[in-house]
C-alpha cells in the first residue's frame, strides 16, 4: 500500500533531550511506501522539488551531506539555531547554524532529532524562492540514507520505505561507496569511453561533471565568464567551464548519452557529481542497507508546476470531504493527477 502522505507536519516546536551532531536522524517507519510528487516552481524549471506541505517547497539534494533549513523558516517554527562553523561551497565559504527540528512527517514516515543546517537558502545558493512558493528546506543526503529510496523521473515521483522491506541483490546492480569510505554522500561507478570514475549521485546537478583529466577527456570547448549558481556568498559566480562531448555514459550495463560533460576538477576531495542529465533517464533504487543501486530505462516526465499541483490538491480535498469513510480507505486520493 502506497501512503499518500505528500508534506512535513511538526507536531511540536521544542525537543528535549537529542543530540545536536549531523547525521542520519532516527526514524519510525510506516507500514506504507511513502510517496513525495515532483513538482516544479516558477524560477525552476529543470530540477527536483517535493511539497513539504500546502505552503512550503523542498528542494531534493543528494549533494548536501545533510539538510538544510532556511532561517526564515526555522524562526516560524520558534527554533534556536545554535553554533557557528563554516562551510565549503563552489562560489566560497558560508557560515551556518544548527537547530534541531520537533519530529515530523515525511512521506508518512516520522523522523525525530534530525539536526538541521541553517543558513539563508535564498542568498547563499542556486535556490532561488519563486514567488508563488518559499523553499523552506533542502532535503539531503543523511534523511534520505535511512531509507530504501526509489528516484523516479517518470512516474514524477520519489518514494520513500522502510529499507527492512525491501532489497537489491540482482547480479546487474552496482555498488553504492560512501564518499571517503565514511561520509555522508554516496557514489556509484560509472564509465566513460573505458575508464570508470565513480561521481557523487546529486539529485541538485542539472547536469553531469567529471575530471577531464583524470579520464584523459579532449574538450570539446570553452566557455568563458560563464556565471553559475552554486553555494557561497550571493550564489552566483563568474568563471570559465570547459565541455566535453560524449556519445555515451554507461552506467552498469546500460548507457546513457550523447552528453555534454562539464570539466570539475578539483582534486582528490572533490569527486565528480552524476547530474540530472543522466539520472533524468533511469529510475533509481537506492539500498543504503546493502550498498547496491539498481538502474531501469526510464522517460523523464513533465511534471506539474506548483500551481497546477496546489490547484488539484484543494480540489481532491474538497473531494475527500464529500466522500464516505469506508470509500477513502479503498479509493485513495491520487495527488499526482494534474488539472487541465
Amino acid at each position: 500500500m502506497f501512503a499518500r502522505c505528500l508534506h512535513i507536519v511538526p507536531v511540536a516546536v521544542l525537543l528535549g533531550g537529542c543530540a545536536h551532531s549531523l547525521g542520519t536522524p532516527r526514524v519510525s517507519y510506516s507500514n506504507d511506501i511513502g510517496i513525495l510528487p515532483l513538482v516544479q516552481p516558477s524560477t525552476d524549471a529543470r530540477r527536483w522539488y517535493v511539497p513539504l506541505d500546502e505552503d512550503h517547497l523542498l528542494f531534493v539534494d543528494s549533494g548536501y551531506s545533510s539538510t538544510t533549513c532556511d532561517d526564515t523558516w526555522v524562526e516560524a517554527l520558534n527554533l534556536t539555531a545554535f553554533g557557528r562553523r563554516k562551510t565549503r561551497g563552489e562560489v566560497g565559504d558560508v557560515i551556518v547554524q544548527k537547530a534541531v527540528l520537533p519530529p515530523f512527517e515525511l512521506a508518512g514516515h516520522t523522523i525525530e532529532d534530525l539536526v538541521c543546517v541553517v543558513r539563508d537558502i535564498g542568498e547563499t545558493s542556486s535556490i532561488k524562492d519563486p514567488t508563488e512558493v518559499p523553499v523552506a528546506a533542502v532535503l539531503g543526503a543523511d534523511v534520505l540514507r535511512a531509507f530504501f529510496v526509489v528516484l523516479d523521473p517518470e512516474a514524477g515521483q520519489i518514494t520513500l520505505q522502510n529499507p527492512e522491506n525491501s532489497s537489491i541483490n540482482d547480479e546487474n546492480s552496482l555498488p553504492i561507496r560512501r564518499e571517503h569510505k565514511t561520509w555522508t554522500r554516496f557514489r556509484v561507478p560509472i564509465e566513460i569511453e573505458g575508464k570508470r570514475t565513480w561521481p557523487l549521485v546529486d539529485t541538485g546537478a542539472s547536469n553531469t561533471y567529471v575530471d577531464g583529466d583524470a579520464l584523459k577527456l579532449e574538450a570539446t570547448y570553452t566557455d568563458e565568464n560563464v556565471q553559475v549558481r552554486a553555494t557561497g556568498p550571493g550564489g552566483v559566480i563568474t568563471t570559465h567551464r570547459t565541455y566535453f562531448e560524449v556519445e555515451q555514459l554507461d552506467v552498469g550495463p546500460l548507457s546513457a548519452g550523447p552528453l555534454t560533460l562539464t570539466d570539475r576538477n578539483r582534486g582528490l576531495w572533490a569527486p565528480g557529481l552524476l547530474g540530472l542529465d543522466v539520472l533524468d533517464q533511469f529510475r533509481v533504487e537506492l539500498d543504503f542497507q546493502s550498498n547496491r543501486a539498481r538502474f531501469t530505462p526510464a522517460k523523464a516526465r513533465a511534471n506539474p508546476s506548483w500551481n497546477r499541483w496546489k490547484r488539484a490538491i484543494s480540489r481532491d480535498n474538497e473531494n475527500i470531504e464529500a466522500t464516505a469513510p469506508e470509500a477513502r480507505q479503498t479509493d485513495p486520493v491520487n495527488a499526482d493527477e494534474t488539472v487541465p
